[in-house]
């Protein structure tokens, strides 16, 4: 019984959800802070050190493993956290599945390198993407431990691992890098960091499976019906959501490709940064209270400000400042790469509202209705791409910008239909930092040419930043909902602090 409640109970959470749903996201948001200043001091140091065309190979293979792993890895992680009761035999199961699924698609990864070697013209594939299907089959192994230890919201104990896995990462990218690795040093922070954090899941979580004999034959028929849903899903709309780096890979080259892909990366940062960091979080919660509607949407819509009012100014921002970006993080020799940040701005600007909407899917066991959107919306993104790419790179970024701008509303109405949530509702939660970022990028856009000529690049972005945060701040401030809303952010900084309720605290 001690054994079932370590690793599988989560009764203890039901008496205050929202309290450690809060503390949840306030560590692993705090954790994630740490894993940005590291990524973002390796990349500075690394932009430096290697060319655009050795990000781009590491780009030329970036796709195939992020379905891998989103697939594979991710898929399972998120199928355990949703599950409301789970037990040994039922995990023990999911464990040597996802050995045999995993194994089977780190052999598929690695015969792909050839393939791609002649799509993109580039030899140095075929042996890169052998190494980094070792290295996802070797993460993968750590799934269940991880997502049982999520499951519990023990997100202090995930992000200690994460953040130690990737400084050592960073050490050994920037180490390979001076030593002339080239490409390899980029493959050498994923694979220390990945082994590295598998390794620390089996050490601190404790649990370890029951023998594949003595294991039930498969997991039980929802959860193997919630994962290949999810999978599904993100087998087709990875296709759209990838098809513009294969293409520009295709056509521009490694260099081109290594620009574009920073320039995506860059844009849409500080969105896929707060989504990884509260997805599990976010998805766990809303699980526990989708049978309650009242509850679910105060939950939903509290989920959702965050995940807007920070991402929304950062994309305004960079789409203004893009120069002073680009020199102050990785340096003149990516200069090329403006014109595609600023498209893809706009395309994080809309987009974002758009991809919160797994949320709601994930959260409600709706995977099957998440890949019929799939089916629906990747085809428009491919067709976009592939009509843009007559006008070479640049036409690629258009296409995929004009596509995912048109597909944000429709994804929203339908993730939120038949729900307790509607398109109002999500609506409303945006418009106060769409309008704040909005109007802080054109006060930036008419100040900017007004600042001192010759001032240093640090003070000028120094400035830059300064004149667009004050003016979005001031954008919350002046309505009555803005300052309530503050206050809301402000009381649950007080909640971190507080003990958990008593089992009859209720969201407001």
């Amino acid at each position: 019984m001690r054994q079932h409640e370590r690793h599988f109970g989560t009764e203890r959470l039901r008496t205050d959800l929202r309290h450690h749903s809060v503390r949840s996201g306030f560590v692993a948001a705090a954790g994630r802070v740490l894993q940005i200043l590291l990524q973002i001091g390796s990349v500075m140091v690394l932009a430096r050190i290697l060319t655009p065309g050795d990000f781009g190979v590491l780009a030329m293979v970036l796709p195939v493993t992020i379905l891998v792993n989103t697939v594979a890895n991710q898929g399972l992680q998120t199928t355990i956290i949703h599950r409301s009761e789970l037990n040994q035999p039922d995990a023990s199961a999911l464990f040597w599945l996802a050995i045999r699924v995993n194994f089977g698609v780190a052999i598929l990864m690695g015969a792909s390198g050839p393939v791609l070697a002649r799509i993109y013209h580039d030899d140095r594939i075929t042996w890169y993407a052998a190494a980094w299907a070792f290295i996802i089959f070797g993460a993968s192994t750590a799934a269940v431990h991880e997502a049982l230890l999520k499951r519990q919201m023990r997100f202090g104990t995930v992000t200690i691992a994460h953040v130690c896995a990737l400084a050592a990462g960073v050490i050994a990218a920037v180490m390979a890098a001076l030593l002339g690795a080239r490409h390899w040093a980029l493959l050498v922070q994923i694979g220390v960091m990945e082994l590295g954090r598998a390794g620390a899941m089996w050490a601190v979580s404790g649990w370890r499976p029951d023998g594949p004999r003595t294991a039930a034959a498969e997991g039980p028929d929802s959860l193997r019906t919630y994962w290949a849903g999810l999978a599904g899903f993100r087998l087709v709309s990875w296709l759209g959501d990838h098809i513009d780096r294969i293409v520009v890979g295709a056509i521009a080259g490694a260099s081109i490709l290594g620009l574009y892909d920073a320039a995506r990366r860059w844009a849409w940062f500080v969105f896929i940064e707060l989504f990884m960091t509260l997805s599990d979080v976010a998805v766990a919660a809303l699980s526990r209270v989708q049978k309650d509607a009242s509850i679910y949407r105060a939950y939903v819509k509290s989920a959702l400000l965050p995940m807007l009012a920070f991402p929304l100014p950062a994309s305004a921002f960079i789409f203004v400042a893009a120069q002073d970006v680009v020199l102050v993080l990785l340096g003149d020799q990516w200069l090329g790469m403006q014109p595609f940040l600023r498209l893809m701005c706009v395309a994080a600007f809309f987009g974002s509202i758009g991809r919160l909407s797994q949320w709601i899917y994930l959260s409600r066991g709706e995977t099957g209705r998440q890949l019929r959107w799939a089916i629906l919306s990747s085809p428009v993104l491919i067709v976009a791409v592939l009509v843009g790419a007559r006008w070479g790179a640049f036409g690629v970024a258009a296409g995929f910008t004009t596509a995912t701008v048109m597909l944000s509303l429709p994804n929203v109405a339908w993730a939120v239909h038949d729900s307790a949530l509607s398109i109002r509702d999500v609506l409303a939660v945006a418009v106060r930092p769409a309008f704040g970022s909005i109007l802080a990028a054109l006060v930036l856009a008419g100040s900017a040419p007004m600042l001192p000529a010759g001032l240093p690049l640090l003070l000028r972005f120094a400035a830059e930043a300064a004149v667009f945060g004050l003016v979005y701040a001031l954008a919350w401030t002046v309505t009555a909902d803005g300052r309530a809303a503050m206050r809301r952010a402000f009381a649950v900084t007080r909640e971190l602090r507080a003990r958990p309720r008593d089992p009859g605290f209720r969201a407001q």
